[in-house]
C-alpha cells in the first residue's frame, strides 16, 4: 500500500481551515505527487464549493478551479480530507460525492467537524480509507499517514 506523507505545516493548514466551519461539512484536497512509491503531499487545496450539515459537492466552477490548479502545479489530488458532523466513517453521501477514484486514492473523514482535532492527535481521531482495485473505499490503518 502507498503510504501518504504529509508535511507537518500543510497538515495544520489543513486542521484550521476545515475547524472554520464548525457546523457544515468542509473539505480540503492534498494535492501531490507520487515518488519512490509513496504519496508527497505538496499543497493543500480549498476548492470552491458547497455545503450542508451531513454532506458537501464541488460544484462546476469549483472543478473548473481545481482542474486549473493540478495544470499549474503540476500535482494530482492523493486525498480528500473532510469532516462529518458526528463519527468519522465512510458515507454513501461521501461516496456518491467523492472528488477522487483513482487506484490508492485516500480519503480522511475527520469526526464533530473537526472541533476536537489538531495536528498533534489527527491521526488519533481521523478515519482512514484507500481506493481498492475493485473501486471500493476500504478502511485502513492510520500509520499510512506518515506526518514529516
Amino acid at each position: 500500500m502507498i503510504k501518504l506523507h504529509i508535511p507537518t505545516p500543510l497538515l495544520k493548514n489543513s486542521v484550521e481551515i476545515l475547524k472554520d466551519s464548525p457546523d457544515k461539512e468542509r473539505v480540503v484536497l492534498w494535492l501531490g505527487i507520487e515518488e519512490a512509491g509513496k504519496y508527497l503531499v505538496k499543497e493543500v487545496f480549498m476548492p470552491i464549493q458547497e455545503t450542508e450539515k451531513d454532506r458537501f459537492w464541488i460544484p462546476e466552477g469549483g472543478m473548473k478551479q481545481l482542474l486549473e490548479r493540478l495544470k499549474v502545479s503540476r500535482t494530482m489530488i492523493v486525498a480528500q480530507v473532510h469532516t462529518h458532523p458526528f463519527e468519522a466513517f465512510y458515507s454513501r453521501a461521501d461516496d456518491t460525492w467523492a472528488i477522487i477514484r483513482h487506484l490508492n486514492a485516500y480519503s480522511l473523514v475527520l469526526p464533530n467537524f473537526c472541533a476536537s482535532t489538531g495536528e498533534t492527535n489527527f491521526k488519533k481521531t481521523v478515519a482512514t480509507f484507500v481506493l481498492s482495485k475493485r473501486n471500493k473505499w476500504q478502511l485502513v490503518s492510520n500509520n499510512n499517514i506518515i506526518v514529516v
